[in-house]
């Protein structure tokens, strides 16, 4: 790696990123952390474990690492610069190899998996993917990826054999039910669990997909088959999955107790989805465009089009049309963690 170019500019954030490095602060002040501004074009997505962020700046064609202390670099490892139009990143669940990551290039129509020494591998894909969105590793070292165009999820196993996991290449649709039967419009992004079930944004059918281990595909949240066409009011405590409206979702993650933290782009919010099905806003006013951080309902978003959570509850956000790295602690408090260029 080499370093990036680092403005003359600290931005303290007061306490929740337990996972960022702690300045030492008088007993009555909350602990604070320290991370440098960095020139940003476009973050489109992130990833983050034990405290190090990965955040991939489409714009700029790079994959930025940031550690705790707040240190930010470029990976330049072998084989990185072979990916020029990364849209998704994600970190692998395979046991043994903390620090993997799975990129999706989706211009160059290829996937890449990043070794935790930063080198840089395409992986063959069979001639199944047209424009892979998104991609994450399981458990078990299972390549998963989201093809956007064929609107199918291909898996690509540790050995190299390719087999479209769930859907129907080239067949849009909505339909749930066993995996050769489902449909999808427009897979945007990908996110996995410790059990290894997938999260789907769905980005033509505007929600949110589920699919377990055996290919059992389920509609999570939003409206099924519909894009939504203007925001819609959160849904009550008891309502059904199906009543809150997503808008070109584009960006997804799941915490260590199954809920769903999902980009909502178009609709310029980040959303949270219980593992029943409730959604809440936990980040920018649905419909609403802007910038500004503060409590979650004060809060303004433009486009976010990444989302990241870490074990402590922190979600970290690449709200694109800002460039901007944002945060929502577990208080619920809305930071601008990284700024602009």
């Amino acid at each position: 790696m080499h370093t990036m170019r680092i403005l003359g500019m600290t931005l303290l954030l007061t306490a929740g990123a337990a996972a960022w490095a702690q300045d030492t602060q008088p007993a009555s002040q909350p602990a604070q952390r320290a991370l440098a501004a960095v020139e940003w074009q476009s973050p489109w997505s992130l990833a983050v474990d034990k405290g190090t962020l990965y955040v991939v700046d489409t714009g700029a064609h790079k994959i930025v690492k940031i550690t705790a202390a707040g240190d930010a670099s470029v990976l330049d490892g072998p084989g990185v610069s072979d990916i020029q139009t990364a849209i998704a990143i994600s970190l692998s669940k395979r046991k043994g190899t903390a620090g993997e990551l799975a990129v999706a290039d989706l211009d160059n129509n290829k996937v890449y998996r990043i070794s935790p020494q930063g080198q840089a591998a395409e992986v063959a894909t069979g001639g199944l993917t047209s424009a892979p969105a998104g991609a994450v590793i399981d458990s078990r070292g299972n390549l998963f990826i989201a093809d956007n165009k064929n609107a199918s999820i291909i898996k690509i196993t540790p050995d190299g054999e390719s087999s479209v996991f769930a859907g129907k290449a080239d067949e849009q649709g909505g339909a749930d039910g066993k995996a050769a039967d489902a449909r999808f419009s427009m897979p945007r992004a990908i996110a996995i669990d410790d059990h290894d079930n997938l999260y789907v944004a769905d980005e033509g059918n505007s929600n949110v997909r589920k699919i377990t281990p055996d290919g059992t595909v389920t509609t999570l949240a939003g409206g099924s088959g519909a894009p939504a066409t203007a925001p819609a009011p959160e849904p009550a405590p008891a309502a059904d999955a199906a009543a809150p409206r997503f808008a070109a979702p584009r960006g997804i993650a799941v915490d260590k107790d199954g809920n769903v933290f999902l980009a909502d782009t178009d609709n310029h919010a980040i959303r949270k989805i219980s593992p029943s099905g409730q959604v809440t806003t936990i980040a920018g006013k649905v419909g609403e465009a802007g910038n500004a951080d503060g409590p979650a309902a004060d809060s303004r978003l433009n486009s976010p089009r990444g989302v990241a959570v870490d074990d402590q509850g922190n979600v970290y956000i690449a709200d694109s049309e800002n460039a901007l790295l944002r945060e929502v602690s577990p208080d619920g408090t809305v930071r601008t963690i990284s700024t602009a260029k």
